[in-house]
């Protein structure tokens, strides 16, 4: 019968796997995005804010908005995140 470390080291090498397969398919993503064209930019408005309603408690929360434009052939465009 097959005891408890083993079960535990199958579950630890499955997780490994897991982990293994992620990290390879964001290496990937990684690689592919330093061909992507670049632009310069400008950071239009930068906000930081801490404590917020949080399921009824005023609990401390870090929220970054950004506000910024930039041009992709000489087409002026803005975000917001």
């Amino acid at each position: 019968m097959m005891n408890a470390p083993f079960w535990a080291g199958c579950a630890f090498a499955l997780l490994g796997l897991y982990m293994l397969r992620f990290s390879v398919l964001n290496y990937r993503k990684a690689l592919a995005s330093q061909g992507w064209p670049t632009a310069r930019g400008q950071m239009l408005e930068v906000t930081l804010w801490g404590r917020r309603n949080v399921e009824g408690e005023a609990k401390q929360v870090e929220r970054l908005r950004l506000k910024f434009q930039y041009e992709v052939d000489g087409k002026p465009l803005a975000e917001q995140r």
